[in-house]
């Protein structure tokens, strides 16, 4: 992967200087127009993603500190960052946890705050932190957002969650351009 990133970020003008080239003259502004646009709403998605990882990260670490586990820094943030694979950063961190708390002080009230922490961070980015932080950076109502993820688990499990976002910002742009091109049609102008 960092090889093939390497090449790829290397060539990519020359990349899209060929895309660009494939395009007839005519509709280039409006493919580099939508390009633009899709760009915009996969950056936010990004930003959006990291952010939420970040507060994740924090959250856990603050309730891994007050839950008096060892490491609860590390552990937390561990599991904020793997967060950008869905549920392997809730999966691996909240395990580690939960068997440093049972090492340490046993099997008490200990082991269940630390599951504990890591089930209210997820119900927190699910209902929360992912429809606002997310939804908003790449322009998609939190309802939206949810039902795409929703869709895209039940339909390709882990990828179907990893891409479901940035697929319907995509096609929101797409559906953007089409109502206008409808409206601003003759066929919808006629009596």
């Amino acid at each position: 992967l960092p090889l093939f990133t390497f090449y790829l970020l290397r060539d990519w003008p020359s990349l899209l200087a060929w895309v660009d080239a494939l395009v007839p003259g005519r509709h280039r502004p409006t493919v580099r127009d939508l390009s633009a646009q899709v760009d915009e709403r996969l950056s936010g998605f990004v930003r959006g993603q990291l952010t939420v990882a970040l507060v994740l990260g924090v959250v856990y670490s603050l309730g891994l500190l007050v839950s008096g586990i060892d490491l609860a820094i590390t552990v937390g943030l561990l599991g904020g960052a793997l967060f950008l694979v869905p549920y392997v950063g809730t999966l691996v961190a909240g395990s580690l946890a939960a068997v440093l708390a049972l090492l340490e002080f046993g099997l008490d009230w200990h082991v269940v705050a630390a599951i504990a922490t890591f089930a209210g961070g997820q119900l927190v980015e699910g209902t929360f932190l992912t429809p606002w932080l997310v939804g908003d950076r790449v322009g998609l109502h939190p309802m939206i957002v949810m039902v795409a993820l929703i869709v895209g688990g039940n339909l390709l499990g882990i990828w179907g969650l990893v891409l479901a976002v940035p697929i319907t910002a995509a096609l929101a742009v797409f559906g953007s351009f089409l109502h206008g091109r409808w409206l601003a049609s003759r066929t919808y102008a006629a009596p």
